[in-house]
C-alpha cells in the first residue's frame, strides 16, 4: 500500500521478504489493531511485492527465516506493550 511515500503492508510474510532482499524497514505503526510495516515506496519494492504475491519471488531461506523471526519479534513487543499477553496466566 503507497501512503505518501511509504511502501506499507500489514502481510508478515511479505515485509520479510522485502527485509530479507534487502530493503530496509523503517518503521511500523498500528491502526485499527493491526501492525503495519513500513518502508521507503519506490517502483522497485512494489514490483517486489508483485512478484512475491504472484509466487514469482526468489529468496534465500536463512534471510527469509531470521527477517520473519525479527519482524514476529516486534509482533511479539508490541503485543506485550499493549498488555494482550496476560503473564498471570502463565504457568512456571
Amino acid at each position: 500500500m503507497k501512503i505518501n511515500n511509504k511502501y506499507e503492508t500489514k502481510d508478515l510474510a511479505l515485509a520479510a521478504y522485502l527485509t530479507a532482499i534487502g530493503y530496509t524497514l523503517r518503521n511500523h505503526s498500528k491502526y485499527n489493531n493491526e501492525t503495519y510495516f513500513v518502508f521507503d515506496q519506490s517502483q522497485k519494492i512494489e514490483d517486489e511485492a508483485f512478484k512475491f504475491i504472484s509466487r514469482q519471488a526468489m529468496v534465500e531461506p536463512v534471510s527469509f527465516s531470521q527477517a520473519l523471526r525479527s519482524l514476529k519479534s516486534i509482533l511479539y513487543a508490541i503485543k506485550s506493550e499493549d498488555g494482550n499477553i496476560n503473564n498471570a496466566t502463565r504457568r512456571k
